[in-house]
C-alpha cells in the first residue's frame, strides 16, 4: 500500500492505459494463471483506443511543466516541511532563467521598477523599438537621479551611477524618437528595495512578474536572486500594487540635463 500512496497520478495513468493497451493489442492477458481474453474485435479496438488516450494523456500531464517555458523552480514541499529559498530563487545565469525576449513575446504592455536599468536597455534596445512598433506599451520608472537618494543607491560607487544613467538617458533618447508615446519613463524619489519587470499579454492569463532583489554588499550582479509571479498567485497583487503606487506618485523624466552630460 505505501508503494501505491508514492505513485503520481499520471504514472498511476500510464499503467492502466498500458494495461489496457496490451489488452487491445494482444487480445488478452494471463495474470497468476488468471485469464483476460477478449474475442470480439471491436472490444479489442474500443481497449487499445482507450488504452491509447490514457497513455497519452499521462505523457502529456508528466511532460507539460517542462513545455510551459515557466522560469524558476517548481516549489515541492513535502511531509508538512517548509519551502526552501533554493527552491523559488534563481538567478540570470541558471539554467531555469527565462531570457528577457522570450519574457515579452507578445506582450501588450511591459513595466519596469529598477535603478537605471541600464543592462536591459544596452542589451535590448532594438527589442524594445520593436516592442514599441508592434503597438506594445512600455512604461518604464527609474530613482530620480537629481534626488538625494540617487547618491546612495549604488551604495559607495556615485560614479558608477552617474555613468549609467548618462548611458540610460542616450538609450531612451534613441527609443523615444522611434517609437513616441509607446514609451513612457518616469522617476521616483524613493530607493526601490528590488527591480519588477511585470508583463501583460493578450491573454491575461499569461500575464506575470519578475522580482530581483538588490543588494549593496553581498550580490550586486547578475547573481542577485530572482523569483516569478504568475498572475494567479495570491501574492501578484502586493508586486503589482507596489509598482502601480510607485508610478502615480511619480513625475516625467526630463533627461535633457544627461544628454548634454553626453555629448560634452
Amino acid at each position: 500500500m505505501d508503494v501505491l500512496k508514492n505513485i503520481s497520478f499520471s504514472i498511476a495513468l500510464f499503467i492502466i492505459g498500458a494495461i489496457f493497451l496490451l489488452l487491445g493489442l494482444s487480445g488478452g492477458i494471463t495474470i497468476s494463471g488468471n485469464s483476460l481474453i477478449m474475442q470480439e474485435s471491436w472490444a479489442k479496438i474500443l481497449s487499445s483506443v482507450i488504452g491509447g488516450i490514457l497513455v497519452v494523456t499521462a505523457i502529456f500531464i508528466e511532460v507539460k511543466p517542462k513545455l510551459s517555458g515557466k522560469s524558476g523552480k517548481e516549489i515541492t514541499i513535502k511531509d508538512g516541511g517548509k519551502a526552501q529559498a533554493d527552491n523559488f530563487f534563481y538567478t540570470l545565469d541558471d539554467k531555469s532563467a527565462e531570457s528577457f525576449p522570450s519574457m515579452v513575446e507578445g506582450a501588450i504592455r511591459v513595466q519596469i521598477l529598477g535603478r537605471t536599468a541600464v543592462n536591459l536597455l544596452g542589451q535590448y534596445e532594438k527589442l524594445f523599438e520593436q516592442l514599441g512598433k508592434s503597438g506594445c506599451e512600455i512604461q518604464l520608472l527609474f530613482v530620480d537621479p537629481l534626488s538625494e537618494t540617487a547618491k546612495f543607491i549604488y551604495g559607495s560607487n556615485p560614479e558608477v551611477y552617474k555613468n549609467n544613467i548618462i548611458s540610460a538617458s542616450q538609450h531612451l533618447s534613441r527609443m523615444k524618437r522611434i517609437i513616441g508615446h509607446r514609451l513612457q519613463v518616469k522617476v521616483t524619489k524613493h530607493a526601490p528595495t528590488m527591480s519588477i519587470i511585470a508583463i501583460e499579454k493578450q491573454d491575461m492569463q499569461k500575464g506575470f512578474l519578475q522580482v530581483q532583489l538588490y543588494f549593496l554588499h553581498s550580490a550586486v550582479g547578475r547573481d542577485r536572486p530572482i523569483f516569478r509571479i504568475s498572475r494567479d498567485d495570491r501574492w501578484y497583487g502586493v508586486f503589482r500594487d507596489e509598482f502601480t503606487q510607485l508610478w502615480s506618485d511619480s513625475v516625467e523624466w526630463d533627461m535633457s540635463h544627461f544628454l548634454e552630460q553626453a555629448n560634452r
